[in-house]
């Protein structure tokens, strides 16, 4: 995992790394210190919610600046690795003319933002103007335009092309009898089918929602300003760059060895005690990291060895690593679980709760499937050595209390979610760099920063793209339309289910986890309440079924980044998940069709505290 600070830096490299350390640093602090003067004085700071708010809000646009950088934008594919020299080329240099002509477009629609607010003179709950707030935007794109360009062609009849196909789409947007013409449709064309040839989904996305502003003779500006409203009145948002941060620097030090060996010597006296780690600690790091094709390339080095010394086939320990690396988008602090619940205007406690029971029992479930390998597999099991065992649980004590200390934190009221997430960075910051001195202040610390920006970056990126294109799906009435729609051609709840469960699949099939829940779930919502279906349980179905998207041939994405981990080929990765993706499949229909089972826990709880979301929410 190399680090953004170990390239030869630019001014700009070391100012927008230095900017991103030092907001990230006032996201952890501002909420702990809130929370200390709560308790200790009864009284906490006014407007830190909306300090918050902004500085998730530049975190976001600074994060995927270096994610431009390190040429890591989320994409669905690249599908130009198929197609030979001299097409690729062509394709290549096309996709980056798009993506910088869409990009000029939004830098535009972002300056035209602040000039309105500059001139009304708003300001926020600090009593700073939100124009000076609201620059995370023009920067942030003219960051990404940036790399873009820089990243395109060192070829000058490129830049001409770029130029002119620039402005070119600049001029055409100026024909108002254009949007009868059909060219705005020839446009989303363009773009989905560039989805495909690695062009960044936050791109596509925002191209489309821009287009079909265009296309209504709405001003561009509402396409941002959408984004800033959404995002900078979200007070949930936070926790997702503040978990990710404390999922990589546990990651990061020496946190992965120690939970292995602990699982090791918990597990190791019975046949599959190796495969049960594996699972445990693939479950753990997905889950406070969020993504899990880095749980693949960070633990896949660690625990193939592992799964390899005990006797397990290649083809087992590949499937174990690669099916297990999704099982944590279920358990909390998921960031999955969260984005879903912000975007869907779900009680996050709500979703951590209802999410808890289908998660174990699909981790159960893969877990007996891993000790029935380690039966037909291998030969007698080590015995159980207790003073290793708590030997081990000593050594790792802070990490296996983490996702204890993220739930006291969070139910017993002491802490708000984000100011929980807050908690949480500081424990893993003490537990790495202080306990156990695995990374180093000076070394280490604006390094793991930097790197999870990467990733905290490009996921929420995407969703500011998606919250313009959601905002134009509620002006044209599309979930109004759709609900009519599968009301009138659908009327048992079982059968939208199933239909439910098809749609999702091959959703999570062609998008990542981020992607498809700011784009799916506010129409998901919606429909499951005209069926009476309750919202916490469909939101488990649904984040189920993109688990096993991951999964699923030929495009699951964790299937590739297994073939690049491990080197092998596509379908000898496909075989080795196949058990697993079976498992994971029948699991999905046995939560469908039996709800109590992601609501029973609510219920004895006191039931849900959010069950009818009004549609204007989603306004």
């Amino acid at each position: 995992m190399n680090s953004v600070i170990g390239e030869k830096s630019s001014p700009i490299t070391k100012s927008v790394d230095f900017f991103t350390v030092l907001l990230v640093g006032l996201l952890v602090a501002i909420p702990v210190i809130n929370v200390i003067a709560r308790k200790l004085l009864g009284v906490g700071f006014s407007s830190t919610l909306s300090i918050i708010q902004h500085l998730t809000l530049w975190v976001c646009f600074l994060g995927a600046a270096i994610a431009a950088r390190k040429g890591e934008l989320l994409c669905i594919g690249d599908a130009s690795t198929f197609l030979p020299d001299s097409l690729k080329k062509f394709t290549n240099r096309s996709v980056s003319t798009i993506s910088i002509s869409v990009v000029v477009i939004m830098l535009i629609a972002s300056y035209s933002m602040i000039q309105v607010e500059y001139d009304f003179g708003k300001l926020t709950g600090f009593n700073i103007p939100i124009w000076i707030a609201q620059l995370a935007l023009p920067i942030g794109y003219g960051l990404i335009l940036f790399r873009l360009i820089q990243q395109s062609s060192d070829n000058w009849q490129h830049y001409l092309v770029i130029v002119i196909f620039t402005a070119l789409i600049l001029y055409l947007g100026s024909f108002e009898d254009l949007q009868e013409s059909g060219i705005i449709w020839i446009g989303i064309i363009v773009l989905l089918v560039a989805s495909v040839f690695k062009l960044p989904i936050f791109i596509v996305i925002g191209g489309i929602a821009l287009l079909l502003f265009w296309n209504d003779d709405t001003v561009l500006s509402a396409f941002t300003i959408e984004i800033y409203t959404k995002v900078a009145a979200n007070d949930t948002l936070a926790a997702l760059p503040l978990f990710t941060l404390a999922g990589f620097v546990m990651a990061e030090g020496g946190a992965p060895k120690r939970l292995i060996k602990l699982f090791q010597d918990l597990f190791g006296w019975i046949p599959g005690g190796v495969a049960v780690a594996t699972i445990t600690v693939c479950t753990f790091f997905t889950t406070f990291t969020g993504a899990s094709g880095v749980t693949i390339l960070a633990m896949g080095g660690l625990l193939k060895p592992a799964l390899d010394s005990r006797g397990y086939s290649e083809r087992t320990s590949i499937g174990l690593i690669t099916g297990s690396s999704s099982l944590g988008i279920l358990f909390p602090p998921s960031l999955p679980l969260i984005l879903y619940g912000s975007v869907a205007f779900q009680p996050i406690p709500d979703m951590f709760i209802g999410a808890f029971i289908p998660g174990l029992l699909l981790y159960m479930l893969v877990v007996a499937y891993g000790m029935f390998r380690g039966f037909v597999e291998l030969s007698q099991p080590e015995p159980f050595d207790y003073k290793k065992a708590l030997s081990s649980l000593w050594e790792a004590k802070l990490e296996a209390f983490m996702p204890v200390f993220v739930l006291v934190f969070l139910f017993s009221g002491l802490a708000t979610l984000v100011e929980t997430a807050a908690f949480t960075v500081i424990y893993s910051i003490v537990s790495e760099f202080l306990v156990h001195k695995d990374l180093k202040f000076r070394k280490d610390f604006v390094r793991v920063i930097s790197y999870s920006s990467v990733l905290i970056g490009g996921v929420l990126i995407i969703l500011t793209s998606a919250l313009g294109f959601t905002n134009y799906m509620i002006d044209a009435e599309i979930p109004t339309i759709i609900i009519d729609y599968v009301q009138n051609h659908v009327s048992s709840p079982l059968v939208f289910l199933f239909y439910l469960n098809i749609f999702l699949f091959v959703a999570g099939c062609v998008m990542d986890v981020f992607t498809a829940i700011v784009i799916i779930s506010p129409l998901l919502v919606p429909l499951a309440q005209a069926f009476s279906i309750n919202p916490v349980h469909i939101g488990v179905v649904f984040l189920m079924n993109l688990g096993v998207g991951y999964l699923t041939p030929p495009v699951g994405m964790n299937l590739f980044i297994s073939s690049y981990r491990f080197k092998k080929s596509m379908p000898e990765v496909y075989i080795s998940t196949l058990p697993i993706l079976l498992i994971s499949i029948a699991t999905v229909f046995i939560i469908t069709y039996i709800p109590w089972i992601s609501t029973f826990l609510l219920d004895l709880m006191g039931g849900l505290t959010n069950v009818n979301i009004p549609l204007d929410k989603f306004q």
